[in-house]
């Protein structure tokens, strides 16, 4: 995934990835918590890409990291 995502940022077609919560829900414990949204992508001379994503977070010596992400292309 890092591999692909260095080969886009590289492209000098690309302006952005934005992402936009709508929601975010955490456990009892405050130690881990769910992030849901839409997301855009953005290249010169294309068209735009879209869709919803999951983002799965969890603290660690109180930071706030990501475990893992689900982006699903829909336009």
């Amino acid at each position: 995934m890092l591999d692909a995502f260095a080969v886009q940022f590289r492209d000098p077609a690309f302006i952005a990835y934005v992402r936009t919560s709508t929601q975010v829900s955490l456990d009892a414990t405050a130690s881990r918590a769910a992030e849901a949204g839409t997301w855009t992508a953005q290249w010169r001379g294309h068209p735009d890409m879209s869709g919803t994503y999951l983002a799965c977070w969890k603290k660690v010596t109180g930071q706030w990291v990501i475990e893992s992400e689900l982006f699903v292309t829909l336009a």
